[in-house]
């Protein structure tokens, strides 16, 4: 778990930031960026999980570099749910919901 003094210092330096947790793993991210979305969003089925894997590491902002890579190596699939959430955090969603005018 991250303390609150860190959490503070991340919530300076990137702004507004969730806490995303899976299994027994904490992270700490930033919604992704308009480019980081389109780039998914344009190879539409074609991503995979190179795609999530880069969207994962460019958002998450703690545990960050050979921590947050010892993590992606020892649950690689991790990534994938982690990703997802990056991207309904973005609006990125299959459904939406809609009424006659």
């Amino acid at each position: 778990m991250i303390d609150q003094t860190k959490l503070d210092e991340l919530k300076t330096k990137h702004g507004d930031l969730f806490i995303i947790s899976k299994d027994e793993e904490e992270f700490v991210a930033r919604v992704p960026r308009r480019p980081e979305i389109m780039h998914l969003v344009d190879k539409g089925a074609a991503s995979g999980y190179g795609d999530m894997l880069r969207l994962a590491a460019a958002c998450v902002v703690h545990p960050e570099g050979v921590d947050l890579q010892l993590i992606f190596d020892g649950m690689p699939g991790i990534v994938i749910p982690l990703a997802e959430k990056l991207c309904e955090l973005a609006g990125l969603s299959k459904g939406a919901e809609a009424k006659k005018a």
